[in-house]
Parts: structure tokens; sequence; C-alpha cells
């Protein structure tokens, strides 16, 4: 068991509870109340392919340079 901490309108989760369920800055988590004083919550995790395509583009490495080697040629075709 952990204690999370309420500040600010913001509920804080202990790192190693973040990190035992894989949060990251973003993710959506499920809230629903219990009684008068809890609640559960669960980590929404879209796993739609549509998703999974997105999240890979963007985790892909920016580069504003091709790969030593290539010409202009290579990339655009003969001019």
């Amino acid at each position: 068991m952990a204690i999370a901490t309420f500040h600010h309108s913001k509920l804080y989760i202990p790192r190693n509870i973040r990190e035992k369920l894989g949060l990251r800055d973003g993710m959506k988590i499920e809230v629903t109340v219990t009684g008068e004083a809890s609640f559960t919550a669960v980590v929404v995790r879209d796993t739609t392919p549509e998703r999974s395509y997105i999240e890979g583009v963007l985790k892909a490495p920016l580069s504003s340079r091709p790969k030593e080697g290539f010409k202009r040629g290579d990339l655009y075709g003969p001019e």
C-alpha cells in the first residue's frame, strides 16, 4: 500500500506505483467512486492499431539530415 497526496487540485501518485503501473505523462486513469471516502482507479490503455501506429511515429527519432553517403539526387531524384 502507498499513500497518494492531493495538492493544488492534483493527485500525486508515488513513483514506485507509477513505475509498477507503467504510467507516463498524459495517460488516462478511469476513476470510480466506490463509497463515501473511497474510489478505484484503473489505467486506461488504448491498444487500437491506429493508436499503436501513431505512438510509434511520435517516438521515431527526428533528424534534419539524411545519413552519411546520401546525396540530394538519392532522395529527390535527378535534378
